[in-house]
């Protein structure tokens, strides 16, 4: 009987390269690395928003930015010195005691003379004389517009105000003697001023004439009426 051969195919050789056993270890190996990566990405991604923050607990969000704004400073307000007080001017020595008179000469009624505190006080007048005298008494009288004061002259007296000045050192008085015995009576005869409170208490008030010149009195004249 003939003898039966069977043929046995030999198996293929694998090339080194393409061993199916080989390769699978690294497969996985990648496909691990892959994954932490993945977990790792989604981690980060969790802990910040859409808009570039960091997640903190509690829900709030702390903001990153890339500028660090300088403090803000209050400068302290201004300090202003407080203005120093204006010092009162010191009264005119045409101010003690009323209001100063203008220098000139003045018609005057004398109301008090203080001889210690060398002051007197008056009240100013306006003592007239001819037309002008008859113009202001037919201003006054209008109920006798063709009359004339009496002895041609008129005293105007519109404001009672009474002032007071000082006396100068070098003051005159002159009064209307009283002719008894000498000299002749109603002629101008000078005083000291420490003797003028007697005379204007004993003949009257005036009126007089004082001269002011600087705010003081220089000069005490009685004026003649009949």
């Amino acid at each position: 009987m003939p003898s039966t051969t069977t043929a046995t195919s030999a198996p293929h050789a694998v090339p080194p390269g393409n061993d199916p056993g080989r390769r699978r270890p690294w497969i996985v190996g990648t496909a691990i690395a892959a994954f932490v990566l993945l977990v790792a990405v989604v981690a980060v991604m969790a802990t910040r928003g859409d808009d570039g923050e960091t997640a903190t607990p509690g829900g709030s969000t702390t903001e990153f930015s890339t500028t660090t704004e300088a403090p803000t400073t209050t400068e302290a307000p201004a300090v202003t010195a407080a203005p120093a007080p204006t010092p009162a001017p010191a009264p005119s020595p045409g101010a003690a005691g009323g209001a100063a008179l203008e220098d000139g000469r003045h018609a005057v009624r004398i109301t008090n003379v203080d001889v210690s505190g060398r002051t007197v006080q008056f009240d100013v007048i306006r003592f007239l004389l001819g037309g002008e005298a008859t113009a202001a008494y037919r201003e006054d009288h209008p109920e006798d517009p063709n009359g004339f004061p009496e002895n041609d002259y008129y005293i105007v007296n519109d404001n009672p105000r009474l002032r007071t000045l000082p006396v100068a050192d070098a003051v005159t008085v002159t009064v209307l003697a009283t002719g008894e015995p000498e000299p002749t009576a109603n002629s101008p005869h000078p005083i000291a001023f420490a003797e003028l409170p007697v005379y204007v208490a004993q003949f009257g008030a005036g009126p007089f004439w004082l001269t002011v010149h600087d705010g003081n009195l220089v000069a005490v004249e009685q004026q003649y009426v009949p």
